[in-house]
């Protein structure tokens, strides 16, 4: 049968994480490669006694259909106080979405800004293929800025905006794997501040943060790097 898949189903590469999990699903073989947490810190007891208390408190709704944004408000709030807080990031509930997961929220980014051919910037190597996989199905050109010790090369990443009109740039403030490399105070400052890279292009920054609440605590290294949204 001659099946008429679209061209972006045609053109889908094998999915990078789907090959790590299948090497991981051996119990003899420790993966350093998806970030996968140690499953003896996976609180299940916790887990199953908060969904228990919100089940009994107010299960028929919280099993019902609810908003786009997430249900229930407070949990919204919840983060956008943390956020608030921790991050010293201004930021309301209105403007917290609740996803099912990385890949959703990438997912949701990639619909909202690329359309075929648009540039995306990354660093090299990418901390987190999943990014690339969701990416690459609206059929994006990757333009790559390899990182140093301290971060994205900042020559390099002034020269891919000066030559380019990329829609956004990718990538993670802190603890990238591989390698291990988390920006330092310095080159975030430089990259947060519009007046740093000469550039008339409007540049949306996505952050992904997969671990920060484990590397906050060291002093020279700053999630400021991508609070500025536009620069």
């Amino acid at each position: 049968m001659n099946h008429r898949y679209s061209e972006r189903i045609c053109s889908t590469q094998k999915s990078f994480i789907r090959e790590i999990l299948k090497v991981t699903a051996d119990p003899e073989i420790i993966s350093f490669a998806g970030g996968l947490p140690n499953p003896n810190l996976i609180d299940d007891e916790g887990i199953q006694k908060a969904a228990a208390a919100l089940l009994k408190e107010d299960g028929k709704t919280a099993l019902q259909y609810s908003t786009t944004e997430g249900h229930p408000p407070p949990l919204r709030e919840w983060i956008a106080e943390r956020y608030r807080t921790r991050y010293g990031l201004s930021v309301s509930a209105d403007q917290i979405l609740i996803t099912n997961g990385s890949q959703q929220c990438l997912d949701l980014i990639g619909k909202v800004y690329l359309d075929t051919g648009d540039s995306v910037i990354v660093e090299d190597p990418p901390g987190y293929l999943g990014a690339i996989q969701s990416f690459s199905m609206f059929q994006p050109e990757f333009l790559s800025v390899p990182l140093n010790e301290e971060g994205p090369d900042l020559a390099c990443l002034t020269n891919v905006l000066e030559t380019s009109s990329a829609k956004f740039m990718y990538g993670i403030p802190n603890s990238q794997n591989p390698p291990p490399v988390s920006p330092t105070r310095r080159t975030g400052d430089v990259i947060s501040r519009p007046s740093s890279v000469k550039t008339t292009c409007r540049l949306w920054r996505t952050m992904h943060m997969g671990s920060f609440s484990l590397t906050a605590s060291q002093e020279n290294r700053s999630v400021r790097i991508w609070k500025a949204k536009v620069f």
